[in-house]
């Protein structure tokens, strides 16, 4: 082979080394929730999005916001939104959420991992009745930060549907 060649082939090797030594950048990892607790029934309860907050300095400003609209999406087209009628059965939701960083996280534009603590509560009784714990995760930095974003507002998402479906 020629350097050209050989040049071409250990590019290709490395890449396929990597792609088999680190399965998770190139499929998300789809993880259960952690410390899952539900305790009644909710059938027929629709949503309303309460506080939604950094839970660390670290967590950039924008986070917050971007989970707020895009579970407002998921649950709207879901038909779980709480509208302005008020004889809607309402479940209060209120996220805190935090980022982490590689490294010390100085200067560093984009985190590796989300962090999201969702607490329902039933409106009525002043009480949670479900509280959970959602990661999501970046292997690529900011290139794929918005799709962590949106996948991360869908799994939300998918565990306030089991609670009221």
């Amino acid at each position: 082979m020629n350097k050209k060649g050989n040049s071409l082939f250990f590019g290709f090797a490395l890449v396929i080394c990597l792609v088999l030594i680190n399965q998770s950048c190139v499929t998300p990892v789809k993880q259960a929730p952690k410390a899952t607790l539900f305790s009644g029934i909710a059938k027929g309860y629709v949503f309303e999005i309460g506080e939604i907050k950094a839970g660390s300095f670290e967590t950039a400003d924008y986070l917050p916001v971007k989970i707020r609209f895009e579970l407002t999406k998921q649950l709207r087209e879901r038909g779980l939104l709480a509208g302005q009628s008020e004889t809607e059965k309402r479940l209060s939701i209120s996220i805190v959420i935090k980022a982490t960083y590689p490294g010390s996280g100085a200067g560093v534009e984009w985190y590796d991992e989300l962090i999201s603590d969702i607490k329902v509560s039933d409106i009525r009784k002043n009480e949670v009745i479900a509280k959970t714990e959602i990661l999501g995760f970046s292997a690529w930095g900011s290139v794929l930060s918005d799709f962590i974003e949106i996948a991360h507002a869908k799994e939300i998402a998918d565990f306030l549907e089991s609670i009221v479906l």
